[in-house]
């Protein structure tokens, strides 16, 4: 019976530890393509992640939490693990060269997202829609409730996945 739990119990964990590596996986791709969708609702969220990214690479001090609970579900060091090895030059810009590339990259490809959102005709659509809503008197005489429910619908479609519908 207590054989049968730690089966279990590792089964589970090995299950765990690879989805963490495949997370790691998602996220390298999602932050390398991800700017080449015409979606700015994916544009959106690459923007976001890709500032969260660099600034979780310069505050976290070396330390992934993903890259942490990967080791200690497969029983092993840290520093022995697959994750640590293929992310940790990320960690410190002055370990390696491939660091300094990966956070280069990591800035391209956020200008590129930022540059498609902002002449997207959705984005100037929405713009437009604000800047004629904020010109409006009745508006500007509403209450803070209904000028944020307005101005949010200006901005709608820019997360939909496509905004065409």
């Amino acid at each position: 019976m207590e054989e049968n739990k730690k089966e279990t119990t590792n089964f589970q964990n090995i299950y765990l530890a690879n989805f963490i590596y495949f997370l790691h996986i998602l996220v390298i791709l999602f932050v390398i393509f991800a700017p080449f969708s015409n979606i700015p609702s994916i544009l959106i969220i690459h923007i976001a992640f890709s500032f969260s990214l660099l600034v979780h690479w310069v505050a976290n001090n070396n330390a992934c939490s993903l890259t942490y609970f990967e080791s200690q579900l497969r029983g092993i060091n840290v520093e022995d693990s697959f994750t640590y090895k293929f992310i940790s030059p990320v960690y410190d810009i002055s370990k390696t060269d491939w660091s300094r590339i990966c956070y280069i990259i990591t800035i391209i490809v956020l200008m590129i997202s930022i540059y498609k959102l902002y002449t997207s005709k959705t984005f100037a659509k929405s713009l437009k829609c604000y800047n004629d809503l904020s010109n409006d008197p009745k508006w500007i005489k509403s209450s803070f409730y209904q000028r944020f429910k307005m101005s949010v619908l200006c901005f709608i479609d820019l997360f939909k996945i496509n905004p065409h519908d």
